[in-house]
C-alpha cells in the first residue's frame, strides 16, 4: 500500500471515500499516488490569467462595447 499523505496534502479527502474507493487507492503504486497528487495540486492552482479575467469582467459594465 502506498503512502497516501501526498493525496491528503493536495486536498483530496481520501479518508471519506467509500470502501470501493479506498480499495482502488490501495492498488496504486507510490508513483501513481504522487502523480495524482501532482495533478490535483495543479487543478487547485489559480489560473495564470485570473487577474486578466477579473479586470475584463470589471470593464464589461463600463458602457463600452467589447468585440
Amino acid at each position: 500500500m502506498a503512502d497516501l499523505s501526498a493525496l491528503r496534502d493536495s486536498g483530496m479527502e481520501v479518508d471519506t471515500l467509500p470502501d470501493e474507493g479506498k480499495a482502488a487507492l490501495d492498488r496504486l503504486s507510490q508513483d501513481e499516488v504522487d502523480t495524482l497528487a501532482s495533478i490535483r495540486s495543479k487543478l487547485n492552482e489559480e489560473p495564470e490569467v485570473g487577474g486578466h479575467l477579473a479586470s475584463s469582467r470589471a470593464m464589461a459594465g463600463d458602457g463600452g462595447i467589447i468585440w
